[in-house]
């Protein structure tokens, strides 16, 4: 392998579309045995990817965290072709997406947010865009702030997601204040509406904002939390003071 990659990786740009598919099949398979071996040969393989070649896509998330620079600089070029993949190269897209947003890095994936929340609503790519933007709200939570609204109606078609949309409006949610209380009116209309199995993560994501925020709830903040048992009680203090529109004095 050793000595025939670097012929296979010549053969790319050389050879005719028969021997260039035959190749790229051979280097598909040395990235799930020994990626390190093509990691010297990435930009020639977004090079030959970005010429049309989009086998090659699944080699890039397996040698991304050894070559991250050359993808980095490609990026914007390989996910505007996103459209024109197939489901299964889409995927590989999507993939190496997540390894980039798990590497974190913000300045980079910055421009596709508004690309992922495209494919939100499609069930083959869902779980794994929600993810990715579950990732990117760990650390640049400001990003997703204008996909909230999308987010929201992603949760209602897709119940599933809504313990990890509940996290993503809680990151968000602790951004500042206006943003809080975004975050908390959804947060507590999907405590009344959800089923038992997410009351936890709500509860949990209500709590982190609040105890940032905790001028939003008043003193009755204090004593919430005691109503595990009663979720009706909690949705109706919360609703009480969301709806205020004249804030506390101790404000």
């Amino acid at each position: 392998m050793t000595l025939a990659v670097p012929v296979a990786i010549r053969f790319l740009q050389r050879g005719n579309k028969e021997l260039c598919r035959n190749m790229s099949s051979y280097i598909s398979l040395v990235a799930i045995a020994k990626a390190d071996l093509l990691a010297d040969h990435t930009e020639t393989i977004i090079k030959s990817i970005l010429q049309g070649n989009s086998m090659l896509l699944r080699v890039l998330p397996s040698v991304y965290e050894m070559r991250p620079q050359p993808i980095h600089e490609f990026l914007r070029e390989l996910v505007s072709q996103m459209s024109h993949l197939e489901e299964g190269e889409q995927l590989h897209m999507l993939r190496l997406l997540q390894a980039i947003a798990k590497a974190k890095q913000p300045k980079v994936l910055s421009g596709t947010v508004p690309l992922l929340t495209e494919y939100l609503s499609d069930p083959s790519y869902s779980d794994i865009v929600v993810n990715i933007l579950l990732d990117i709200s760990s650390y640049e939570p400001l990003t997703l702030a204008g996909s909230l609204s999308v987010l929201k109606g992603i949760g209602e078609h897709f119940p599933c997601l809504i313990g990890q949309i509940a996290k993503i409006y809680g990151a968000v949610g602790r951004v500042d204040e206006m943003m809080a209380k975004t975050s908390l009116t959804y947060l507590v209309n999907q405590l009344n509406n959800m089923e038992h199995s997410f009351h936890h993560i709500l509860l949990m994501e209500i709590r982190n904002i609040t105890s940032i925020f905790n001028e939003i709830l008043g003193i009755q903040g204090r004593d919430m939390y005691r109503m595990s048992n009663s979720l009706t009680a909690i949705a109706k203090i919360l609703n009480e003071y969301l709806n205020h529109e004249t804030l506390p004095a101790c404000r």
